[in-house]
């Protein structure tokens, strides 16, 4: 059985280093999607927050992938340790733990990450967990191309504990994911207009989103699932999803949305009661979802990490960062280094 296993550095001993577990952490993880957005926003906050790198994360359905320091800042900096997959930063001054991941995950291993990931952050006893993550520009309603380019999203049994996030992200004029899709075409044949203005928002997943639709909807499926001794006890007790909502999601789009979460995850998570969703996950989950295009994304990703950085500021009572954001070296290279001049003289 695929396990994640995360593997502390010794010599990450600095006051500023947590001194275990990440217990009331907030955990930022990226979605490996469209323009790279999530992991941009996570490379200026790990390097302004200034973050230790406390270890590495080792799972087999994450594609192995080796480089040179991704977060140097200088050239003499550039022989500093390498990069891999996931690595994990983190700040007990700041309560922050971050997850950066470099490369994709297994498409049919999806789900089964994604339970993984959320077990870990449990055992780990974080606060909150947030994803940021993008998604295809072109599939915008005309609605959506003015006002800020980001949504947040969360579920349905995550509403209550993320409400400080929420508060936080609408203040900054985010709306959330399919609130504002626009339902002018619904025929007077079609009188529930909030059935409607569902279907299209379910129609609207979050394409490119890498494991966004499968992260949500394991956390909606699975808080509630037995701990693994009980685990035998209730097998094919049932296969049902529960509805991954945002906030004015009601629970007539289930049928539509186990099938989206099916779609998104190798294998749907069984049905179980709150109660022990409680005990399995003591956390909130957020996503903060930008409209995104390939390309020179770096503005993109300055504009997420300003929107974490204002949300999780919210969530801790602390004020967010003010001033220039601290990038690294590799972002003056996207597109690899200028043309040799001698070639045009």
């Amino acid at each position: 059985m695929a396990t994640l296993k995360f593997v502390p550095l010794q010599h990450a001993s600095s006051p500023n280093s947590p001194a275990s577990s990440f217990a009331g952490f907030t955990l930022l993880l990226p979605a490996v999607s469209i323009g790279n957005v999530g992991q941009l926003a996570l490379e200026a906050l790990t390097l302004t927050y200034a973050l230790d790198k406390v270890g590495y994360i080792h799972d087999p359905d994450v594609l192995p992938v080796c480089g040179a320091d991704a977060l140097a800042q200088s050239e003499a900096d550039q022989c500093g340790s390498l990069t891999i997959a996931l690595e994990v930063f983190a700040s007990a001054q700041r309560k922050v733990v971050i997850v950066q991941q470099r490369s994709p995950v297994v498409r049919a291993a999806r789900g089964a990450f994604c339970e993984r990931v959320l077990r870990w952050a449990a055992e780990q006893r974080v606060q909150h967990v947030m994803l940021l993550s993008s998604s295809r520009s072109y599939l915008r309603s005309d609605a959506q191309l003015q006002g800020s380019q980001l949504r947040y999203l969360t579920t349905a049994n995550s509403a209550s504990a993320a409400s400080a996030l929420i508060e936080a992200a609408e203040k900054l004029g985010i709306v959330a994911w399919g609130s504002d899709v626009d339902t002018a075409n619904a025929t007077m044949e079609e009188a529930d207009i909030e059935s409607v203005r569902m279907a299209q928002v379910l129609a609207r997943r979050i394409s490119s989103g890498g494991i966004t639709n499968a992260l949500l909807a394991t956390y909606a499926g699975t808080v509630g699932k037995p701990a693994p001794a009980d685990e035998a006890k209730t097998r094919g007790a049932g296969t049902g999803v529960s509805v991954v909502s945002t906030g004015g999601m009601s629970s007539s789009a289930a049928p539509a949305a186990a099938s989206a979460a099916s779609s998104s995850s190798a294998t749907p998570a069984p049905a179980a009661s709150a109660p022990a969703a409680a005990a399995q996950y003591p956390f909130s989950l957020f996503a903060l979802i930008a409209f995104s295009s390939e390309g020179a994304n770096t503005t993109d990703g300055l504009a997420m990490a300003a929107a974490a950085d204002a949300v999780l500021a919210a969530a801790q009572g602390s004020q967010p960062h003010k001033g220039t954001w601290s990038t690294p070296l590799s972002w003056e290279h996207l597109f690899g280094p200028p043309a040799d001049s001698s070639l045009y003289l």
